[in-house]
């Protein structure tokens, strides 16, 4: 296991070794108090160094949002195109209508 934290990998690599040298770890359904206090020691270990990476992110991501005005000019421009393309969308269909009926030829 690789870890950008040193004391996540002693922790890990502690209860590693003791569940590994430990009978009663070994055995199954066995609870041993050591092997289950290094277990949680380890935990809280990784769900420290994962909220502080969770805490810089989001601190990088407020920075990275555009602001308000080119959001809602984005926004406009979205539905502008959106619209356009329903409009020829909906010319195309009227196209297509207008051939089929004035194609055929009279009866």
């Amino acid at each position: 296991m690789t870890t950008r934290d040193p004391a996540e990998e002693a922790a890990w690599l502690t209860a590693i070794r003791h569940a590994a040298g430990c009978p009663v770890c070994k055995s199954p359904g066995g609870v041993c108090s050591r092997g289950e206090w290094l277990l949680h020691a380890y935990e809280a270990i990784v769900r420290r160094s994962h909220h502080e990476e969770d805490e810089g992110q989001e601190e990088r991501m407020r920075h990275r949002r555009p602001p308000v005005t080119e959001r809602v000019a984005l926004y406009v421009f979205r539905v502008a195109r959106a619209g356009v393309a329903l409009g020829v969308l909906a010319g195309l269909l009227v196209l297509t209508v207008a051939l089929c009926v004035l194609g055929d030829p009279a009866p």
